[in-house]
């Protein structure tokens, strides 16, 4: 009768412990589950942030190319005018009407050339003119 009673309580003890392996295993699949989860959410929010910076730079380079188009229809609509078409003529062509005269002033081009602006000057150059002239 007592053995039969130990093997009782050893089959109950057996299923205790098989429940609490089982509940454990179960938990543990579960927490692993869940830190893969939270991992791969965490890879998606990454990716998400730098493709929405990339949509952040192509939108300013979109707005710049408008800008740009802009700028240029105008100028295509300026360059259409005969009024601009005359005036290019006349400056790089030297081109002009009948019975007008061109006046050329020498060495104006010359002198303007010569001299250059502050900003335009090197470093060295500037000291020069300070410390030497």
């Amino acid at each position: 009768m007592i053995t039969k009673k130990k093997k009782i309580k050893k089959k109950k003890f057996k299923a205790k412990n098989l429940n609490k392996v089982l509940s454990l295993l179960f938990s543990l699949f579960l927490i692993v589950g869940i830190v893969y989860l939270i991992g791969k959410n965490f890879e998606m929010f990454q990716k998400r942030m730098v493709l929405e910076r990339k949509v952040q730079e192509l939108r300013k380079e979109v707005k710049e190319l408008e800008k740009q188009k802009v700028s240029l229809q105008s100028m295509i609509q300026e360059t259409q005018k005969g009024s601009f078409i005359e005036k290019e003529a006349r400056d790089k062509l030297n081109l002009q009407k009948k019975g007008e005269k061109a006046v050329v002033i020498e060495g104006l081009e010359e002198k303007q050339a010569g001299e250059k602006s502050e900003g335009e000057k090197g470093l060295w150059e500037r000291l020069r003119v300070k410390f030497f002239k």
